[in-house]
């Protein structure tokens, strides 16, 4: 069974993903070092990167996404944004959605795709959040939680 959580991915590690026997989720081995390895059961992806172009097919939008990695394919654009968060080339934008192909250009169908453009600091942190989830998902990092009764003290 596949975690139903998005995984934050570069485009990268989208090519290296293999289809599940199942067909409901794709297998993502991850590697830190020659050591740390985890096979990672994805359902969804969550992705960021500069919209390189808007393909507009009548009903159907979708953008080019670069993440500097690589390029992939998001589709169902004009459904998933809302209006108020119009998507043109030079864009920095977050998909999330599901893996349609991994091959040529991949290719993710979205369910929600947000123009993060306002703030440069969502594209500047990005790298670091999915290498932050790989340390936690491969147990080599972990957060400290403190309490209400560690604040008083």
């Amino acid at each position: 069974m596949c975690d139903q959580t998005p995984c934050k991915l570069m485009v990268e590690e989208i090519t290296k993903c293999i289809r599940n026997e199942s067909k409901d989720c794709w297998n993502l081995r991850v590697n830190i070092g020659d050591k740390v390895s985890k096979n990672l059961k994805i359902h969804m992806v969550w992705i960021q990167g500069k919209v390189d172009a808007v393909i507009d097919n009548a009903d159907k939008v979708a953008v080019l996404l670069n993440d500097g990695t690589g390029s992939v394919l998001v589709t169902n654009v004009g459904i998933s944004v809302s209006p108020e968060q119009l998507i043109t080339k030079g864009n920095y934008c977050s998909a999330i959605g599901y893996i349609q192909k991994v091959t040529d250009i991949p290719e993710v169908h979205a369910v929600k795709v947000s123009n993060l453009s306002r703030n440069t600091v969502f594209e500047k942190m990005w790298p670091y959040e999915v290498k932050e989830l790989r340390l936690f998902l491969l147990g080599l990092v972990a957060p400290h939680l403190k309490s209400i009764e560690d604040e008083s003290m």
